[in-house]
């Protein structure tokens, strides 16, 4: 069933409304939605590369919009809605586990999150609604960390064209997951002199 779904969302890239289903999914995905926008701004950047920065623009906003949705879910209605979303999403037991503590921790889990998916953005929205992780931090590093993946794809789009993608899908994540790695690093290892 996922792999229909992620064929029809892909097959939205070429529709004349590509730009208005680009922005649901990036909304859509922040909070409940299984494929990420990736799947649709991949190839509409691609294809019309002259429009990369305004379709980076433009998931990074319903991207951030969906955020917000999904932490007013945690904050609001945790048992009835997001309590629910997570079970499926997520061991629910790593998610009380991100409910305990809020720190510099749960602030990179929000960038990484937005840079990676990892853990799913759509978890961390919940989970820092739930946690009452301040609101205004939460766009911040939301708009922050879903801006620059959006940018960094669409210039490579830009500059490189279509060749690009299959060396993005190989490298950016694991790119990204290092540049992550050396940020828990040095944060742990400042915790240990300090």
């Amino acid at each position: 069933m996922l792999t229909k779904l992620y064929r029809w969302v892909l097959s939205l890239s070429t529709s004349p409304k590509a730009e208005v289903f680009l922005a649901l999914v990036a909304f859509a995905e922040s909070f409940v939605f299984p494929i990420p926008p990736d799947v649709l701004f991949a190839p509409m950047v691609a294809t019309r590369p002259p429009r990369a920065f305004r379709y980076a623009i433009l998931a990074t906003t319903a991207s951030v919009l969906g955020g917000i949705t999904g932490w007013m879910l945690g904050f609001y209605v945790y048992e009835e809605i997001a309590k629910p979303i997570l079970v499926f999403y997520w061991k629910l037991d790593a998610s009380s586990k991100l409910l305990e503590g809020l720190d510099l921790y749960t602030s990179l889990l929000i960038v990484t999150s937005g840079l990676v998916h990892v853990p799913p953005i759509k978890v961390m929205t919940l989970v820092a609604g739930a946690a009452q992780f301040p609101l205004w931090l939460f766009v911040l590093l939301a708009a922050l960390s879903r801006g620059a993946r959006f940018s960094l794809l669409a210039w490579l789009f830009h500059h490189y064209g279509p060749q690009i993608i299959d060396l993005v899908e190989r490298y950016l994540r694991l790119a990204i997951c290092l540049i992550v790695f050396i940020i828990f690093v040095f944060y742990y290892g400042t915790k240990l002199v300090l």
